[in-house]
């Protein structure tokens, strides 16, 4: 079974300085939404932060049933040594992948496979969104990627103010990865049945 990491997507622009403002200066550029749709909308080379690894992107179709989402894989070459019928090796074309499902609504939230052999979701998804505002036109956002839940940062508040805690109260809220979102399911699965 495939495990996903839930993150936020979060843009921001920076505003025109007051030169331009006094101007009356229009710019132009895409909705957050038309952004995020741009970005997934065609396949895609780049490469991880640290330049050794090349990642392609290949965008999925959506149904309109699903809603405002958009998909694609991340997939990283991975050849792998087979034999021919008189035992000689070769290599032959292999590809790692990873699912993304990211909703185009306003809370821009992003599902991503996990998957070590391609690479790690979070560091991933900045690589991507950093060579589309530095090597392509789209680029009218600057686009921050952070985890939904992160459990360090429950445990270093504790250890923080552990002189004025004086009860702690636990809730058992049972797993559920996608965020009790039916339609992401029915998505993932009919996606994984067409890959």
């Amino acid at each position: 079974m495939a495990y996903f990491e839930k993150m936020r997507v979060s843009l921001s622009r920076e505003e025109p300085g007051g030169l331009l403002q006094s101007g009356e200066h229009k710019e132009s550029f895409r909705g957050r939404r038309d952004f995020l749709a741009a970005a997934f909308s065609q396949p895609r080379d780049f490469l991880t932060k640290y330049g050794d690894n090349r990642i392609s992107f290949t965008p999925l179709e959506m149904p309109e049933k699903y809603g405002d989402y958009v998909a694609g894989f991340f997939k990283r070459q991975r050849p792998v040594t087979l034999h021919e019928e008189n035992l000689k090796p070769y290599q032959a074309d292999n590809y790692e992948s990873a699912l993304i499902v990211l909703s185009l609504e306003k809370s821009q939230v992003a599902w991503v496979q996990s998957n070590a052999k391609v690479g790690s979701a979070k560091p991933l998804l900045e690589s991507f969104f950093e060579f589309l505002v530095k090597r392509t036109d789209v680029n009218d956002w600057q686009v921050f990627v952070r985890y939904m839940e992160k459990e360090d940062e429950y445990w270093s508040i504790i250890s923080e103010r552990r002189s004025e805690i004086a009860h702690i109260q636990f809730t058992f809220i049972p797993p559920n990865a996608l965020g009790a979102d039916d339609s992401i399911y029915e998505l993932i699965k009919a996606i994984q049945s067409e890959a």
